[in-house]
């Protein structure tokens, strides 16, 4: 590999699609595939998404994952963007980034300079939209379930982030609340439907 950043990116692109530079391939591809050949950038700085994204960007190199598609168009790997989500779900772009800080909504950002978008399968749809968490309903509140998990709601929170539980959203009454269950009940469901032998953790949607 030479310290030529452009030709290092094609070169990769070469590695990673056969010869045919018509094949898209995508940043974090080439991110990582550089990094391992042990390229360098001009400066002698390892490769970072965004180092890769703005060579891609000068020279109009094609991917397969862009990170600011052409208006609601998902990703190359399927994750939207915040606002084409809200819209799916009938709230506001500021109520999905509480989701994604509290860990209820998976997302990425490349950079402190590119957008967040975040995933919306179908099942996530019905985590969110309060289908999957109407079927069986919930158990605990919030001070109930910190008490029965031994944790604050800030552990919750972190414990949701870690992929240890996952959050369901319900409607009760004339709010909203929030639903959790243990991943390990997720995982044996092999979806995110709620099933009968499932107990849930409930408490009120942080405001």
């Amino acid at each position: 590999m030479t310290t030529d950043p452009v030709g290092n990116v094609s070169a990769l692109m070469r590695l990673n699609a056969g010869a045919d530079l018509d094949v898209q391939v995508g940043t974090a591809v080439l991110k990582k595939a550089l990094n391992a050949a042990g390229a360098t950038t001009r400066q002698g700085l390892p490769w970072t998404y965004l180092r890769v994204q703005r060579i891609r960007t000068r020279h109009r190199i094609a991917t397969t994952c862009p990170i600011t598609p052409q208006g609601t168009q998902p990703r190359g790997d399927g994750l939207v963007s915040l606002r084409s989500a809200a819209a799916s779900l009938g709230v506001s772009p500021s109520a999905l980034r509480h989701w994604q800080r509290w860990g209820f909504l998976p997302a990425d950002q490349k950079g402190a300079d590119t957008p967040v978008s975040v995933r919306l399968t179908p099942d996530d749809i019905a985590r969110l939209d309060g289908t999957a968490a109407a079927q069986k309903g919930g158990r605990w509140r919030l001070r109930e379930a910190q008490e029965t998990l031994g944790v604050s709601k800030t552990q919750v929170w972190e414990k949701a982030r870690r992929g240890e539980v996952i959050a369901y959203r319900a409607r009760v009454a004339d709010h909203w609340e929030w639903r959790l269950s243990p991943a390990e009940d997720d995982d044996r469901s092999a979806s995110h439907s709620v099933d009968a032998g499932r107990q849930l953790v409930a408490f009120d949607e942080p405001t």
